[in-house]
């Protein structure tokens, strides 16, 4: 979902409950030592360097930083959002059902992604299967009995759906402005950048973060044009003073309730069209009460309720969805019961932010409070990709710090490697092992039915565990 690429540090992962980050293997030491660093004002030192002599440098250096900090914010605004919440309920039901297709594909050749292969007709399924004949020695799969009791086909056609359903909600959720089109991820990137450029003041200073932003805004990126937008807004106040308030405005349309049918304009970006012209009208009059004021004003006033009433009603959806698995999972079938626990993570997750969130609603909506109260706004699990080299791995000096191995990876001649931290807080409400264990599956299922995200280095290493564990071949589409 990320589309701030900051020399792919982080790219946040709707299937993970937790933070994902990404590194050339070179880079990742860097990132430790400035991470770890015993000795802040040699970091600051080189940031103040680096800004002085090389400010395409500068830029990426304060990104390795601050992208934990990024990718925290994602993660927060994700499984806050009810937007989140339900791509993540549909991403649970793909693989609660989509798993337990695997045993029914061995032994054959599965074309992928299979929502295109499904809605072929029988006739151009053979055509193709016909002229893929002198490549393959197995039989393809084409569909399962559409006898009423046949669960398996049940399955497969509710995974079809949940992922047509998301492949709606990428078209639904967009708007053309300026000859750009803007989604709902602009405005999840723009809260992160906001939080990152607070970070970047709180280590570097106030010219380091200045620079960083203006840096971002003249480049030509789509991504910055909610944060060019609202800058607009307030073009007589300096842009780091405002960063609270621009939080509130994308606050306020990330929690739009997408399930309401009598509102054409339900989804975030549709908001944030309609926040930006009330606030042309009010302009800076509207920085004389506090962010969390001006939240709760608008949603009364566009949403016609509580903000109370937006989480309850998620809260409500999740827990239905979670009661309907729990009925039907299968005790014994441990796959499922993995599932279902990542499901009830999520759902404690979900009330503790919306907890927390509604106990002081300026401590998320402020970037300085929500980056330094680690005590509320905890680091969640972590997930480290490494790649374009080569790594000494040392198993004993990896575990001893808590990082563990995934997996190992080779795509178009470049190696990668997938590491996790364990334990980077106290925090109890996510098992970090289940959680990773779920992303698995979720990149599985992802990689037979989705298809977006053809090109993803994960899908490598799950055709080779589908291969494998599964003797399940497959055949791209595409």
């Amino acid at each position: 979902m990320s589309i701030l690429k900051q020399t792919v540090y982080g790219n946040f992962e709707p299937n993970f409950l937790g933070v994902s980050l990404s590194y050339p293997f070179g880079e990742y030491e860097r990132f430790q030592s400035i991470w770890n660093s015993s000795d802040p004002d040699k970091v600051i030192w080189k940031g103040d360097q680096m800004l002085n002599r090389n400010p395409e440098k500068a830029v990426q250096f304060f990104s390795l930083a601050t992208a934990v900090t990024h990718e925290i914010r994602h993660f927060y605004d994700f499984f806050l959002s009810p937007i989140g919440n339900f791509i993540f309920r549909i991403k649970l039901a793909c693989v609660f059902n989509g798993i337990q297709l695997l045993p029914c594909f061995k032994k054959l050749i599965v074309p992928v992604p299979l929502t295109i292969w499904l809605d072929k007709k029988t006739y151009d399924q053979q055509e193709y299967i016909n002229n893929i004949s002198y490549l393959i020695t197995k039989k393809v799969f084409t569909e399962f009995d559409k006898n009423d009791d046949c669960i398996y086909h049940k399955m497969l056609m509710e995974t079809q759906k949940n992922y047509s359903t998301l492949e709606q909600l990428r078209k639904y959720s967009c708007y053309n402005i300026a000859d750009t089109e803007l989604t709902d991820a602009h405005l999840f990137e723009s809260s992160a950048i906001i939080c990152q450029a607070q970070e970047i003041y709180n280590i570097f200073g106030l010219p380091h973060a200045e620079f960083f932003l203006s840096y971002l805004m003249k480049k030509k990126l789509s991504y910055t044009l909610v944060i060019k937008t609202l800058c607009g807004i307030w073009d007589n106040i300096p842009l780091i003073y405002t960063l609270s308030y621009m939080n509130a405005v994308i606050s306020f349309c990330l929690l739009s309730n997408i399930f309401d049918e009598n509102d054409k304009n339900n989804s975030p970006i549709s908001r944030f069209i309609q926040i930006v012209k009330l606030l042309l009208k009010y302009r800076s009059k509207v920085l004389n009460k506090l962010p969390s004021e001006l939240l709760c004003d608008w949603i009364e006033i566009f949403y016609k309720k509580d903000v109370k009433d937006i989480f309850n009603s998620t809260e409500k959806r999740n827990g239905t969805l979670y009661k309907t698995f729990s009925e039907v999972a299968d005790k014994d079938n441990e796959f499922s019961q993995k599932i279902l626990h990542t499901f009830r993570n999520f759902i404690e997750l979900h009330k503790y932010i919306r907890y927390h969130y509604l106990s002081n609603i300026d401590n998320y909506l402020v970037p300085y409070n929500f980056n330094n109260d680690k005590s509320i706004w905890f680091v969640p699990p972590i997930i480290t990709r490494l790649y374009g080299g080569g790594l000494l791995f040392d198993k004993d000096k990896f575990e001893k710090n808590k990082i563990y191995p995934i997996e190992f990876n080779e795509s178009n001649n470049k190696k990668f490697v997938t590491i996790y931290l364990k334990n980077v807080s106290n925090q109890k409400i996510i098992n970090t092992d289940i959680a990773i264990e779920t992303l698995t599956y979720m990149n599985t299922t992802d990689y037979l039915f989705y298809k977006y995200r053809r090109n993803d280095q994960e899908y490598t290493w799950t055709k080779k565990i589908l291969k494998l564990i599964f003797n399940i071949d497959t055949i791209e589409l595409f």
